[in-house]
């Protein structure tokens, strides 16, 4: 890999703090990319080690069989929601006498190290949370929930939105359903957009058009810090290129869904030429490859840019932002090009994965079925106000709604970062930065690298 620029080894640090996978505890961590493993070290694996040796010896401790009923070891990462865990397993109960659930609870960051240790010793709980399925299900790791997925004519997969149950799929199978979702969609200034008669666009070729309207008006379109969260640059760069991994059909190439495909560099060739019209068009605003996020949240709420990036864990702080500085906030997926469907970039999902070498498959997918009820569901999204993955939950609050409006009306087409480290994605966003940044830059150049990047870090993460 061709060694990065001054600029991105200076960044990529601060980079690593908000790269995080999006399971994070309460759901309020902010995500910047599709969720991958991060390299860890390796005193982060011992202690992982040690805390799945830990729990592993209470769940055996818990395990007193008596009769007909069936245990279950069920691992989860959100033990701030402990009062809502506990009435959902002891309703669960209620309803089924013949199952109990022995609940193992540890930290989110600590679920990667964890489930690796249990999976190399053979005694990984039989239902696990999870924020990469994609590597697991490399592992032979966990079971196949397709065939349950679709019996009774598809009516469990009917229960969920398009978009998060996709990040569970690898190929043409399902290996984990989702809990809640997020996303980096696009907010907007509202009450500037009712004021000039712009309309949201629908297609990304009106949204061109749109910007340039806006830019003649003398307004910023689009403000997007690229320091040192360059990942907002990011976030455009790489939905260009995965409308064009779209167009090339290697979305839907098995190989590329296993996360093990590398040959990217046509694509991000593409991403770039386009990302370069967007900056010296003057879409993008000017300052953007040094902006940090305080400054631009500060150009965004005085009101010298119509367009920006949130997280929708982070839209209720935007909002409140907004309202203080007189204006209503809209939310929207970056537009599609004509002919391609939307694609939500850094969009993943907390998800619940089934071990494959559990014994009680069967009283596994009854635990996930009621985990993905429309009751526990509806009860979960109004206490922790998160987009969940049932597609019939309803919102209060009007943005949440849309959010989950959004997801629902789209698929879970995105770059496979399973076998992807943050390191990796950090060093190909800020490449995106430097490319800007140079002239003499090729697009030609920045595809290469981005192939070359992945490749070698699919090599040494895949084997």
């Amino acid at each position: 890999m061709r060694k990065r620029s001054l600029l991105a080894g200076c960044l990529a640090a601060a980079m690593s703090l908000t790269l995080i996978a999006c399971g994070s505890s309460g759901g309020t961590q902010e995500s910047a990319d599709t969720p991958a493993v991060s390299a860890e070290s390796e005193a982060d694996q011992a202690e992982g080690a040690g805390e799945a040796e830990a729990v592993q010896e209470m769940a055996g401790e818990e395990k007193t069989g008596s009769g007909d009923v069936v245990e279950l070891e069920w691992l989860h990462i959100w033990p701030e929601y402990d009062d809502i865990w506990k009435e959902a397993v002891a309703d669960f109960e209620a309803q089924h006498e013949n199952i109990k659930i022995n609940t193992i609870a540890i930290s989110w960051d600590k679920l990667s190290n964890s489930l690796l240790t249990y999976f190399a010793g053979g005694d990984a709980p039989d239902v696990m949370p999870t924020w990469s399925t994609g590597r697991y299900q490399a592992m032979g790791a966990i079971m196949d929930l397709t065939p349950y997925l679709e019996a009774d004519s598809g009516a469990w997969k009917n229960t969920f939105g398009g978009a998060g149950l996709g990040v569970g799929k690898v190929g043409d199978s399902y290996y984990s359903v989702p809990l809640r979702t997020t996303a980096t969609l696009m907010i907007y200034n509202k009450t500037m957009m009712d004021e000039h008669g712009w309309k949201e666009p629908a297609t990304q070729e009106e949204f061109e058009a749109l910007m340039e309207e806006i830019k003649a008006a003398g307004i910023t379109p689009l403000i997007c810090p690229g320091n040192p969260e360059g990942y907002q640059i990011a976030v455009i760069g790489n939905n260009f290129a995965e409308h064009k991994l779209y167009a090339n059909g290697k979305l839907e190439d098995p190989e590329y869904r296993s996360g093990h495909m590398s040959d990217i560099g046509e694509e991000y060739t593409y991403a770039a030429e386009k990302l370069r019209k967007w900056y010296d068009n003057g879409w993008i605003d000017a300052n953007a490859t040094g902006m940090t996020r305080d400054e631009a949240g500060q150009a965004f709420y005085t009101q010298k840019g119509v367009f920006y990036f949130s997280n929708n864990n982070e839209y209720a702080n935007h909002a409140q932002a907004a309202a203080e500085a007189g204006f209503e906030l809209g939310a929207m997926a970056m537009p599609a090009p004509e002919g391609t469907p939307v694609i939500i970039n850094n969009f993943g999902a907390d998800s619940w994965m089934v071990s494959a070498k559990t014994e009680h498959p069967d009283e596994c997918i009854e635990w996930l079925k009621y985990l993905s009820s429309d009751e526990f569901m509806q009860n979960f999204a109004d206490k922790t106000s998160s987009v969940v993955g049932n597609a019939s939950v309803t919102y209060s609050d009007a943005a949440m709604q849309k959010f989950a409006d959004i997801f629902s009306g789209t698929q879970c087409y995105r770059i496979n970062a399973d076998y992807v480290s943050n390191d990796c994605n950090i060093d190909i966003n800020m490449e995106m930065i430097n490319y800007l940044l140079d002239p003499a830059y090729t697009p030609e150049k920045l595809g290469e690298y981005a192939a070359n990047a992945w490749a070698e870090n699919i090599a040494e993460n895949a084997g």
